[in-house]
């Protein structure tokens, strides 16, 4: 579609919110799931893909959908557990010039699922950017658009205590444009529009449970669905166990340490979405963990199947058809911890690990499956556990046919209380 007609598509109230854009208003837009949240995204990026607009998200597989970077990859915030001060300086470092140009020239900054963006974090990115671009306003003056559900999924957090963007100083100051997108274009059944909205705010009633009731226990072909589960230990099983099934080639591929700094190894092995050892087959459904290719539009998120194993460059390594059709070598990929040298004030790797940067894909986690349309889907929700889990899941589906449901259980719904005052604050 070209903007003509991506226009025409449009909503009355998608409509509103990218004429504020066009009139230089910080935005953000929200919205229930299905509502046209990427199709604004997709929207901006005609309108403004020679003047300076830089696409992000708060996760890979987020920024994979609406053809972007991680916010924390662009903004040079990496895992955000860095001071700022530390920030800024790698970011003033030669080897870091043409991040620094980038942050520099940005005019319009969408950030998308913003629900999962903590407060601090929003906070330290506004302040890099205020450094960077030596501009004391918020995100150093440039304009951005904020898209997201806050009844989805929020910040990752390891003790349960939620701090979201709109708690953040920067959102105080960024005077935002608030839009709220009323129409549901994922769904078309109103019953199961309604049973979702339902869902969302834990607003069932008797007959919204006597329908997802309905979905359990169902006998669909694996084979042809994805399954969503909420725990990464839940998804290594499920991949494993499909592994187990292929009768294929197999190859192995162990992770290699360097360094001698081995808490600083071991932090790496820990947080490094790859893992220690990744056994392959031909076959395998698989997904990147890096934005190595991203010129050809495989990014951290991109999913494809293993063709084949070939020698290449000394070494035995896969060759992935990733789902934009494009076949590829995967070859191995370092993760690195880096410090300042005291001796010459530069920056310098003091641990680093490499592995191939693949993971198995026939299951994901509820995290990596926020902003996907699904055809079929297949959920258990028996170890639901965090706000907004249950609702991301189940309306990932685009009909209540294509929904398959294990374990549900009312009280697994949960929602943030913070959330439901940010809601009725914008009703």
């Amino acid at each position: 579609m070209n903007t003509v007609d991506l226009m025409n598509a449009l909503s009355p109230d998608q409509h509103q919110a990218i004429n504020a854009v066009r009139e230089g208003r910080n935005v953000f837009i929200t919205g229930k799931a299905g509502t046209g949240k990427s199709f604004l995204i997709t929207l901006l990026k005609a309108l403004y893909h020679d003047r300076g607009i830089e696409i992000t998200a708060t996760t890979g597989i987020a920024a994979v959908n609406i053809g972007g970077a991680t916010i924390h990859s662009f903004s040079g915030i990496g895992a955000g557990d860095m001071p700022v001060e530390f920030i800024v300086k790698r970011l003033k470092s030669a080897k870091s010039r043409q991040m620094r140009k980038k942050i520099k020239e940005c005019r319009l900054l969408v950030i998308d699922e913003i629900s999962m963006l903590a407060s601090d974090t929003i906070d330290k990115i506004d302040m890099v950017f205020r450094n960077i671009r030596e501009v004391n306003v918020p995100f150093g003056g440039i304009q951005v658009v904020l898209i997201g559900d806050f009844a989805q999924l929020p910040p990752v957090t390891r003790d349960n205590q939620y701090s979201y963007a709109f708690n953040s100083q920067v959102w105080r100051e960024a005077n935002l444009k608030v839009f709220v997108l009323k129409s549901i274009f994922r769904q078309k059944d109103p019953e199961f529009i309604e049973l979702l909205n339902n869902i969302r705010l834990n607003q069932l009633s008797d007959k919204d449970v006597r329908l997802l009731k309905s979905r359990e226990n169902l006998k669909p072909d694996f084979k042809n669905l994805t399954i969503i589960a909420t725990h990464n230990d839940q998804v290594d099983r499920i991949n494993t166990h499909f592994l187990k099934e292929l009768n294929t080639t197999s190859q192995s591929f162990k992770m290699e340490e360097y360094g001698d700094d081995k808490d600083k190894l071991d932090y790496l092995k820990k947080y490094c979405l790859a893992p220690s050892s990744l056994e392959l087959k031909i076959g395998a459904q698989v997904m990147m963990l890096k934005n190595t290719h991203y010129k050809e539009g495989i990014i951290n998120g991109s999913t494809g199947k293993v063709l084949d194993f070939i020698i290449f460059k000394g070494r035995k390594l896969p060759v992935v058809r990733f789902n934009n059709g494009v076949e590829k070598v995967i070859e191995y990929e370092s993760w690195a911890l880096e410090d300042i040298c005291l001796e010459t004030g530069r920056l310098s790797e003091i641990a680093s690990i490499a592995q191939l940067p693949l993971s198995l894909a026939w299951a994901i986690t509820v995290h990596k499956s926020q902003g996907m349309s699904i055809d079929r889907i297949y959920c258990d929700l028996s170890k639901a556990f965090a706000p907004g889990q249950v609702y991301v899941a189940l309306s990932r589906a685009r009909s209540l046919e294509g929904l398959y449901i294990q374990n549900f259980n009312p009280r697994k719904i949960i929602v943030n209380q913070q959330v439901k005052d940010f809601e009725h604050s914008l009703a």
